[in-house]
């Protein structure tokens, strides 16, 4: 019995991917393009946080966010730089910053990005804009900002992407250009 319902269901396939064979979209493209339109902005943002911070120099091992602010990371942002590194609540407040700075220096001089979260435009169902800035804390690049980048991400049949860019050399890195 189960031997024909496995045959029923390949004949279903089978005839499914000659109908989109004749449309002139193969089975991959049509499964691709349904992922994506019904995939959630929880599969795109960390994407393309992976790529912006990958484009930072130097390149962040730790991370902050204020919470409560227009501009805090949704939960999604937050689980994507908790998958990156250690990951701080930070203060708005000169006050609180401090002890947050002191424990980050305890732990060891390591570039900490403090990441602001702007959102996501989709154009179609297989492109999508995120838009993210941050600045250094609690290290030696101490209040250092990142410049803020629209991350362009698209979708195909691997899933969602976004092009890595290589960090800025230290000469045409914004906080060392010279005047």
């Amino acid at each position: 019995m189960r031997r024909v319902a496995g045959l029923a269901t390949a004949t279903a396939l089978a005839a499914t991917i000659g109908a989109l064979g004749a449309c002139g979209e193969s089975a991959t493209v049509h499964y691709a393009r349904t992922v994506c339109a019904q995939s959630a902005d929880t599969g795109i943002v960390p994407v393309a946080i992976r790529a912006y911070i990958a484009s930072q120099a130097p390149l962040p091992r730790r991370f902050a966010y204020v919470p409560g602010k227009d501009s805090s990371p949704t939960d999604a942002v937050i689980a994507a730089l908790q998958d990156k590194g250690p990951t701080y609540l930070y203060s708005l407040d000169p006050a609180l910053q401090g002890p947050v700075k002191k424990q980050l220096h305890s732990l060891g001089d390591y570039p900490t990005l403090l990441l602001w979260y702007h959102g996501v435009t989709r154009s179609d169902e297989s492109h999508a804009v995120v838009s993210l800035s941050g600045a250094y804390v609690g290290d030696v690049n101490d209040g250092t900002p990142t410049p803020l980048a629209a991350v362009a991400v698209h979708c195909d049949s691997l899933g969602w992407q976004a092009p890595v860019h290589a960090p800025p050399t230290a000469a045409t890195h914004p906080a060392s250009a010279g005047p």
